[in-house]
C-alpha cells in the first residue's frame, strides 16, 4: 500500500470519528485527486501531496485550524514508517 494511500485513510478515518462518517466523505469526495468505490471504500490517490493539501483544506474549512491538528495526529505513524513522503507543513512532525 503507497504511502500516500495510507495518509489519506488515516486522515479519513480520524474525520468521520469527528464530523461523522457522511459529512466526512461528503468533504473527501470533494478532493479530484482521491478516488472512491460506489460503497464509499478509497480506492486511490493520484499526485499525493496536493491530494493531502487538499483534503486538509476541505476539512479545515469545516473545522477551522482543529482540522489540521486533527490529520497531523492521524498521519503521524504513517508519517513514522515513510518519512520520505513530502507533505504539507502543517502535516510535518
Amino acid at each position: 500500500m503507497d504511502g500516500y494511500f495510507q495518509l489519506i485513510q488515516s486522515i479519513l478515518a480520524q474525520q468521520k470519528l469527528v464530523l461523522g462518517e457522511q459529512i466526512a466523505m461528503d468533504l473527501a469526495r470533494r478532493v479530484a485527486q482521491i478516488q472512491f468505490d460506489a460503497s464509499g471504500r478509497l480506492t486511490g490517490v493520484s499526485d499525493g501531496f496536493d491530494a493531502l493539501k487538499n483534503l486538509i483544506e476541505q476539512y479545515r474549512g469545516l473545522l477551522g485550524p482543529a482540522a489540521e491538528s486533527f490529520a497531523k495526529d492521524a498521519a503521524r505513524d504513517v508519517l513514522k514508517e515513510h518519512p520520505e513522503l513530502r507533505v504539507p507543513e502543517v502535516l510535518q512532525i
